[in-house]
């Protein structure tokens, strides 16, 4: 399950801090997905994985979409420091190149994830993500991995 909005980190807060219909307090997860698959201005938070459709809360605040994610294959490019928009283009370039290189075709846009507080100086780890069409034969190629 996720929760998104289009207005910023703070209407997630809430949500996880109380904010939503059941009044329940949930634990923040990493990592923050800022971006969709549209390329639109987004923030999503992962609930801990005992949260299911049946027993989520309901958000409070109508900004605030709560859903189950559909699953994918994705291409990830890992790199450190605070995010920019130099630093993600560099990252996506990497990413369409292996997605050239393997014949794999991107079906969607990039996706930032961050998994450090912004108080966390030094040692961040961020990620760039962008989801590729299922192939047959993925499976079997045991270096994609390794590559990216």
């Amino acid at each position: 399950m996720k929760i998104q909005s289009r207005a910023g980190f703070g209407s997630l807060f809430r949500y996880i801090s109380r904010g939503n219909r059941a009044q329940q307090q949930i634990p923040m997860t990493t990592p923050v997905y800022m971006g969709d698959s549209e390329g639109n201005e987004l923030l999503q938070f992962v609930l801990p994985k005992e949260f299911t459709p049946a027993i989520t809360p309901a958000s409070a605040d109508d900004r605030v979409e709560v859903f189950q994610a559909k699953p994918g294959f994705f291409l990830a490019k890992r790199f450190s420091g605070f995010t920019n928009p130099k630093k993600k283009e560099k990252n996506v370039r990497a990413i369409r190149s292996l997605a050239n290189l393997l014949g794999l075709n991107i079906i969607g846009e990039p996706i930032v994830l961050v998994y450090n507080s912004p108080y966390r100086l030094l040692f961040r780890k961020n990620e760039v993500i962008m989801e590729i069409e299922p192939a047959l034969n993925l499976h079997q190629n045991q270096e994609l991995k390794t590559i990216a």
